[in-house]
């Protein structure tokens, strides 16, 4: 195996620390309880469920499954499931999962104007959920907000349709595990950490599964935003969006264990076809934002991941793909600078020995900036492990 990561043999001190305040805080609550864990509910129905104008009410569930048929009418409207926490007149949505949307499924082409089954596996010790559709699956879902089970699940179609989808055949099945605090990542990111309507599973979607097998209970956050850059909208407002700097606060209000960086594109993106044409985000700003927010993660013992960019794929010129590498250089030097480790995403995807005869475009999509499934397969595996070894030790 390629090894793409800083040697994690030396962890710096303040690494150490942060793990083994979670590790410390993991076994209080295993020995004490604390009132967290959820073994105490009793035993419900889980077989039937109440039901009423898309709405249906079934017993306390931290692990399940739940399958119906479902209708879809238009594949242009939007329908979604949800997931909800219900207790003492309050209502928290735990998952939202879209299951059409646009002119077609999410994200798979399925034929409207028929009934399908879908299934919906949930564990919220991972705080996440494989959706699954005619027996393939759909797409993985991070839960919204820690809860510790779901008792209502509800159909919703677009505003200003008539009716909630027709769901009919749904049936239940759920247990109450033991609950204990989980660990907490955030993946910060442009549209190579964002969700994308074009693949199953970005990597952060994939990621639980990894902590599931070896039972560290997790709970993952996507904060990638198509667009954007590591500084603010007043540094390049081509994007009216919220970029890294503008967002930080969101990332620190997640009280995060771990925080991940994957920027840089389109930091180093010039928007026009002039080979010397100006980056959104000049190098020297680039090194400044990142030293900035991971020197603040670091002050407040939160550990961080940081990666390079994805490649190019052969589409791109050679003097784009010259000026992110650069970019990349500069991240290195901060991983090593800040003792921090580091995957090598740029390096990887141009090494032979990774590659093994396939064509980098092989892992991009048609646009060759954008990854696809088979690179965010890579990715969750790669970040997970690095994560998990930390934990353990």
């Amino acid at each position: 195996m390629v090894n793409i990561l800083n040697d994690l043999s030396s962890l710096s001190r303040y690494r150490k620390a942060s793990i083994s305040r979670f590790l410390l805080k993991l076994m209080i609550v295993c020995m004490l309880g604390c009132g967290i864990s959820a073994a105490g509910y009793p035993a419900e129905n889980f077989e039937k469920a109440a039901h009423s104008k898309g709405v249906f009410a079934f017993g306390k569930a931290g692990k399940g499954r739940i399958g119906f048929d479902l209708y879809v009418t238009d594949t242009k409207e939007v329908q979604t499931i949800t997931l909800l926490n219900v207790e003492n007149g309050n209502e928290t949505i735990v998952f939202s999962i879209p299951v059409c949307g646009g002119n077609k499924f999410y994200p798979r082409e399925i034929k409207p104007e028929a009934w399908h089954r879908f299934e919906i596996e949930f564990d919220l010790r991972y705080n996440f959920s494989k959706v699954f559709i005619d027996g393939e699956w759909l797409t993985s879902v991070l839960a919204k907000t820690q809860q510790r089970f779901v008792n209502e699940l509800r159909s919703i179609n677009s505003p200003g349709a008539k009716e909630a989808p027709e769901l009919k055949n749904l049936n239940v099945k759920g247990t109450n595990p033991d609950f204990k605090i989980p660990l907490k990542i955030v993946a910060f990111g442009n549209s190579t950490t964002a969700y994308r309507k074009t693949i199953t599973g970005v990597y952060s979607q994939r990621m639980p599964e990894y902590f599931q097998r070896d039972n560290i209970p997790v709970q993952i956050f996507n904060e990638g935003v198509g667009g954007s850059h590591t500084g603010r909208i007043s540094d390049n407002s081509l994007h009216k969006i919220r970029h890294a700097l503008d967002r930080f606060d969101d990332i620190l209000a997640r009280h995060p264990d771990i925080v991940t960086f994957n920027f840089g594109i389109n930091d180093s993106w010039v928007d026009s076809d002039d080979s010397t044409g100006v980056s959104r985000i000049p190098l020297i700003k680039f090194r400044e934002n990142l030293l900035y927010m991971v020197g603040t993660l670091k002050k407040m013992n939160i550990d961080v991941i940081i990666m390079t960019p994805s490649g190019f794929g052969k589409n791109i010129p050679a003097w784009r793909k010259k000026r992110t590498d650069g970019y990349a250089l500069v991240i290195r030097d901060i991983a090593k600078k800040e003792d921090i480790p580091l995957i090598d995403q740029w390096k990887l995807m141009s090494s032979s020995n990774f590659l093994k005869g396939r064509e980098i475009d092989s892992f991009l999509l048609p646009d060759g900036i954008h990854t696809n499934d088979a690179w965010h397969k890579v990715l969750a595996e790669k970040l997970s492990a690095t994560i998990i070894s930390y934990v353990k030790r």
